[in-house]
């Protein structure tokens, strides 16, 4: 079930996990709420939430979080007067539009930059509006998806942070680019691309970005091993062990692609090429 409700109290909090205490949408007292929140809340905080009650043999009732916060199907004036002023947005601004347009046409005008120049006047506030509604809807999108794909909420601000609002369609189109995020591994992602049922045998396209990032994470393996780097020998060995058979030009072109883009370094100064 679908609530709604403003952050009381941040009892706890650890990562992307919360204990808090909310103010559902309708009612004055506080229940506690647990769960990933795929992104950061304090107190004030209103979103939207998928969640069941459970019994906690110690604490009672409590709603346990599944998704948070969840994309709504539409878009109203107090979802949109509750999530944008944290992304930046004055609530002054969006009041001002408000009353010029009314509740029906609220959200509209956010995208319909005449208008907005009309309320607004000013092109930087206008600006300031328009894009982070676009960014908003971009990152709930993002984060639907990202869950539905099966990612866990605390790895999800963290794609977020590393591909922007590029996440959906790394995920949709190259989930192997994950490994760029800290503490996800090939295997994970290689998981999350079966999930979406993203090709990845050796006869299609995408073969060959599957192995660039399997080499990419191997040489990241690496680290805490007590290995600085990784021959060209080394990193075949560890790639097929990953992928499975695959042809030594595929490794070729993956490493030529990731030196390219300055994402690893082929270094031929040692009496061996070192890559790293």
């Amino acid at each position: 079930m679908i609530y709604k409700g403003k952050v009381h109290t941040v009892t706890y909090h650890k990562g992307n996990f919360y204990i808090l205490r909310m103010i559902l949408d309708g009612d004055k007292s506080t229940v506690t709420v647990k769960g990933d929140v795929a992104t950061p809340v304090q107190v004030g905080t209103w979103f939207p939430f998928e969640a069941e009650w459970i019994k906690d043999p110690k604490y009672g009732n409590q709603l346990q979080i599944k998704k948070a916060p969840v994309l709504e199907s539409t878009w109203d004036i107090k979802s949109v007067m509750n999530l944008l002023p944290p992304q930046g947005v004055s609530e002054h601004l969006l009041w001002k539009i408000a009353r010029r347009t009314g509740d029906d046409g609220f959200v509209p005008a956010l995208s319909d930059v005449a208008l907005l120049k009309d309320i607004l006047v000013s092109e930087e506030d206008v600006e300031c509006v328009v894009s982070k509604w676009a960014r908003l809807q971009t990152y709930m999108k993002a984060l639907n998806f990202m869950t539905e794909a099966g990612i866990p909420s605390n790895k999800i601000l963290a794609i977020w942070s590393v591909f922007d609002s590029d996440s959906e369609k790394v995920v949709s189109n190259c989930p192997w680019q994950l490994v760029r995020v800290s503490g996800i591994t090939f295997e994970q992602a290689d998981e999350i691309s079966r999930k979406l049922a993203v090709p990845q045998d050796a006869g299609h396209p995408n073969f060959s970005e599957r192995v660039k990032w399997a080499i990419f994470a191997s040489l990241h393996s690496i680290t805490g091993t007590g290995h600085n780097y990784l021959t060209s020998g080394q990193i075949v060995d560890v790639v097929k062990s990953m992928v499975g058979p695959v042809e030594s030009s595929h490794i070729a072109n993956g490493l030529a692609s990731l030196h390219k883009e300055k994402v690893v370094i082929v270094d031929r100064n040692f009496d061996k090429v070192a890559i790293y």
